[in-house]
């Protein structure tokens, strides 16, 4: 007899649907989209003993395990990650778009972005020594010519 089993893959593929779908504009086809989920894996859902089965609620549901939860609102976690990236005024004033009524993003998108319109993010690498490194951080220097 074959075991099947509820992989973190399956929850993946749950979750990046519903997100596709919201950035798509279509949120309402979420609801239709998790019935079909939970109808799809009933059988496996309803044979999962009491730790497996807390774990893939919690899994779905991060915000109601009260020991997950660090209480780090939006502003403080903008501040935060802000401060870490040492970002300007201008890519402050980009992270903080999610603020904006009607901008479709929230901060992890503004993150998001953040982080892959960051060059130094790109090219630095912890392979790549320390030195190497903050070269790369660096501006180049100016050449030292005559003046006149």
């Amino acid at each position: 007899m074959l075991e099947m089993t509820l992989l973190f893959s399956d929850i993946c593929k749950l979750l990046d649907t519903l997100y596709d779908q919201c950035i798509a504009g279509k949120p309402d086809q979420n609801r239709n989209t998790i019935q079909r989920w939970f109808a799809y894996h009933r059988d496996l859902i309803n044979s999962l003993d009491t730790s497996t089965g807390a774990a893939l609620l919690s899994t779905l549901l991060p915000a109601r395990r009260t020991d997950r939860v660090y209480y780090i609102q939006e502003t403080r976690l903008e501040k935060i990650f802000a401060r870490s990236q040492r970002l300007g005024a201008s890519r402050v004033r980009e992270l903080c778009r999610y603020k904006v009524p009607g901008s479709g993003v929230d901060l992890a998108d503004c993150i998001y972005t953040s982080l892959k319109a960051t060059v130094r993010g790109a090219e630095l690498s912890p392979s790549t020594g320390r030195r190497e490194n903050k070269k790369k951080l660096l501006p180049p220097r100016q050449s030292r010519g005559t003046h006149g």
